[in-house]
């Protein structure tokens, strides 16, 4: 008979007990995932009428009202601050969707064999995204598939592709495939977020965030300054002013509680749905982590005697991240090595991200 630890950690994971409540609940989640890929485009085009409008905003409206040039000596410094931070958050846009994300490839192109764990500089990123294999000189039988390649990294088998996975990597139902440490499926940049193309979905984060409290801050300077005079000219620029900043603090409220998240998952080294699995399933094992035992005992040795707290949280501070190596670390492994200058993550273009850090999404280093 089942302990009542096992049965409150199977309720957790609210699948229904009948066959229709299984076939209504795998309905709606087909529904769901195709009705996201199909408004990925959408969402896409909204992002791109907001910045539009803002630029309108700036140029018909705003100026005009306070008499200045953009390009004179009064509105130089605002145009161009407002063009660094509108182009980075294009740049950073395009390449979160045009970049792969990393999806998982498990037969090697031509039969070709994995080298030994040893051999690292044999194991390169495609193109697209993919993990490839070269053959090395570790292994020159050629004899090792890839479900035995990908098991002797502590992989998981995925149910929907048929074919194991690598640690961190988990299925998208809305792109078909397993990608590597993947964050999330985001409809506004119509991609997945995974481990090539996170540090663009961070930066597009930040600069969005920075850009509408940079707008937010000047419209409403101008709403208090003008916004009270009667003059015919002022009345017909408050109309769009008003509505950007109505639509700007609900955006940039959004946006400060998604920086916020993300910088924790970054220091920290976790992604969105590994975060969900450890504070949700805290009495579930994490096949992807190991030496979860011994760290939390160190753990526990740590926070001393303390009782267990209310809703589990005692337990869930005991899920200790085997992949956290301290904040420097983990910045390191996406956006490039130390040895980048700073402006090289501000500049579009010069962020060297995870590939520059060396990562192949299957080999990942651990805390002791």
């Amino acid at each position: 008979m089942d302990s009542p630890s096992r049965r409150r950690g199977r309720s957790r994971d609210y699948h229904p007990r009948t066959w229709l409540g299984r076939l209504c609940l795998r309905v709606s989640f087909k529904c769901f995932d195709t009705t996201l890929f199909l408004l990925g485009p959408v969402f896409v085009c909204l992002v791109w009428l907001l910045l539009g409008f803002i630029v309108w905003v700036y140029l018909r409206c705003y100026c005009p009202a306070l008499r200045i040039y953009p390009l004179g000596r009064d509105g130089i410094a605002t145009t161009s601050t407002g063009l660094y931070l509108i182009g980075n958050v294009l740049f950073h846009h395009i390449s979160c969707m045009l970049t792969r994300p990393g999806y998982v490839e498990t037969e090697p192109p031509g039969g070709a064999s994995e080298p030994d764990v040893e051999d690292s500089h044999s194991r390169t990123a495609g193109k697209g995204g993919e993990m490839k294999y070269e053959a090395g000189s570790g292994n020159p039988s050629g004899v090792e598939d890839a479900g035995a390649r990908l098991a002797a990294h502590r992989s998981t088998f995925c149910r929907f592709c048929k074919q194991p996975r690598p640690p961190r990597a988990h299925h998208c139902h809305t792109c078909k495939q397993c990608v590597l440490k993947m964050d999330h499926h985001c409809p506004w940049v119509a991609n997945c977020v995974g481990l090539f193309n996170y540090h663009h979905f961070l930066l597009l984060l930040f600069h969005a965030l920075i850009g509408g409290i940079f707008v937010l801050s000047h419209m409403i300077s101008f709403l208090k300054t003008e916004g009270h005079r009667k003059s015919p000219s002022t009345q017909s620029h408050t109309g769009p002013i008003t509505l950007l900043v109505v639509l700007l603090v609900s955006i940039t409220g959004a946006l400060s509680f998604l920086t916020s998240l993300h910088l924790y998952l970054l220091l920290t080294n976790q992604t969105t749905v590994e975060l969900w699995k450890r504070c949700h399933r805290p009495n579930t094992e994490d096949a992807n982590s190991e030496n979860q035992s011994e760290l939390a005992a160190r753990k526990l040795e740590q926070l001393g005697n303390q009782r267990p707290g209310c809703c589990g949280c005692f337990t869930a501070r005991l899920r200790v991240n085997p992949y956290d190596r301290g904040a420097s670390k983990n910045f390191q492994d996406v956006f490039g090595p130390q040895r980048a200058p700073f402006i090289a993550w501000l500049v579009p273009g010069l962020s060297p991200g995870a590939r520059a850090a060396a990562l192949d999404g299957i080999h990942w280093q651990k805390q002791r």
